[in-house]
Protein backbone atom coordinates (compact mmCIF):
# COMPACT_ATOMS: atom_id res chain seq x y z
CA UNK A 1 0.00 0.00 0.00
CA UNK A 2 2.77 2.37 0.86
CA UNK A 3 4.66 1.73 -2.49
CA UNK A 4 1.72 2.76 -4.13
CA UNK A 5 0.68 -0.84 -5.79
CA UNK A 6 -2.73 -0.81 -4.92
CA UNK A 7 -5.63 0.84 -6.27
CA UNK A 8 -8.65 0.70 -3.67
CA UNK A 9 -12.13 1.20 -4.31
CA UNK A 10 -14.08 0.89 -7.74
CA UNK A 11 -12.95 4.03 -8.72
CA UNK A 12 -9.14 3.50 -8.21
CA UNK A 13 -9.72 0.21 -10.05
CA UNK A 14 -10.63 1.77 -13.23
CA UNK A 15 -8.40 3.92 -12.94
CA UNK A 16 -5.44 1.40 -12.63
CA UNK A 17 -7.31 -0.99 -15.12
CA UNK A 18 -6.96 2.25 -17.93
CA UNK A 19 -3.08 3.01 -16.91
CA UNK A 20 -2.08 -0.19 -16.45
CA UNK A 21 -1.64 -2.75 -18.67
CA UNK A 22 -4.18 -5.83 -16.91
CA UNK A 23 -3.49 -5.68 -13.00
CA UNK A 24 -4.87 -8.45 -10.84
CA UNK A 25 -8.09 -7.54 -9.06
CA UNK A 26 -8.87 -8.81 -5.55
CA UNK A 27 -12.91 -9.04 -4.98
CA UNK A 28 -14.60 -9.41 -1.51
CA UNK A 29 -16.65 -12.64 -1.41
CA UNK A 30 -19.45 -10.29 -0.81
CA UNK A 31 -19.10 -7.01 -2.67
CA UNK A 32 -21.85 -7.77 -5.63
CA UNK A 33 -21.75 -4.28 -6.97
CA UNK A 34 -17.76 -5.05 -7.50
CA UNK A 35 -18.77 -7.82 -9.96
CA UNK A 36 -20.82 -5.30 -12.32
CA UNK A 37 -17.69 -2.95 -12.81
CA UNK A 38 -16.09 -3.56 -16.55
CA UNK A 39 -13.02 -3.61 -15.25
CA UNK A 40 -13.13 -6.76 -12.60
CA UNK A 41 -15.49 -8.81 -15.62
CA UNK A 42 -12.55 -8.48 -18.09
CA UNK A 43 -9.79 -9.74 -15.09
CA UNK A 44 -12.50 -12.50 -14.25
CA UNK A 45 -12.30 -13.72 -17.71
CA UNK A 46 -8.57 -13.29 -18.05
CA UNK A 47 -7.71 -14.69 -15.26
CA UNK A 48 -6.86 -12.01 -13.20
CA UNK A 49 -9.24 -12.03 -10.28
CA UNK A 50 -9.17 -13.23 -6.51
CA UNK A 51 -11.72 -13.43 -4.62
CA UNK A 52 -10.75 -13.08 -0.50
CA UNK A 53 -12.48 -12.47 2.37
CA UNK A 54 -15.31 -9.93 2.51
CA UNK A 55 -15.60 -6.59 2.44
CA UNK A 56 -15.07 -5.82 6.05
CA UNK A 57 -11.90 -8.40 6.09
CA UNK A 58 -10.09 -6.85 3.59
CA UNK A 59 -10.65 -3.16 4.73
CA UNK A 60 -9.34 -4.65 7.65
CA UNK A 61 -6.15 -5.84 5.78
CA UNK A 62 -6.00 -2.30 4.13
CA UNK A 63 -6.08 -0.62 7.23
CA UNK A 64 -9.70 0.91 6.07
CA UNK A 65 -13.04 0.71 6.76
CA UNK A 66 -15.31 -1.56 4.08
CA UNK A 67 -13.40 -2.30 0.83
CA UNK A 68 -15.02 -4.04 -1.78
CA UNK A 69 -12.02 -4.29 -4.60
CA UNK A 70 -8.85 -3.41 -5.23
CA UNK A 71 -6.22 -3.50 -8.10
CA UNK A 72 -2.69 -4.84 -7.51
CA UNK A 73 -0.63 -3.17 -9.92
CA UNK A 74 2.73 -4.76 -8.86
CA UNK A 75 3.01 -8.29 -10.47
CA UNK A 76 5.19 -10.23 -7.83
CA UNK A 77 2.47 -8.65 -5.14
CA UNK A 78 -0.12 -10.45 -7.20
CA UNK A 79 1.82 -13.52 -7.42
CA UNK A 80 2.89 -13.69 -3.77
CA UNK A 81 -1.08 -12.95 -3.08
CA UNK A 82 -2.31 -15.61 -5.26
CA UNK A 83 0.22 -18.05 -3.53
CA UNK A 84 -1.17 -17.21 -0.34
CA UNK A 85 -4.57 -17.35 -1.14
CA UNK A 86 -4.42 -20.73 -2.56
CA UNK A 87 -2.80 -22.07 0.56
CA UNK A 88 -5.44 -20.46 2.62
CA UNK A 89 -7.68 -22.45 0.54
CA UNK A 90 -6.00 -25.82 0.67
CA UNK A 91 -5.17 -25.78 4.20
CA UNK A 92 -7.60 -23.39 5.59
CA UNK A 93 -7.48 -20.24 6.97
CA UNK A 94 -6.72 -21.46 10.60
CA UNK A 95 -9.69 -20.10 12.17
CA UNK A 96 -11.64 -22.59 10.25
CA UNK A 97 -9.79 -25.64 12.61
CA UNK A 98 -11.50 -26.74 15.83
CA UNK A 99 -8.89 -26.27 18.96
CA UNK A 100 -6.90 -28.88 20.08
Amino acid sequence: KRARRLAIGADAVREAAAGDHAPTILVASDAAAALRLAEVRAAQADGRALAWGDKARLGDALGRGDVAVVAIRDAGIAAALRQAIGLMQTFGSGSERSPG
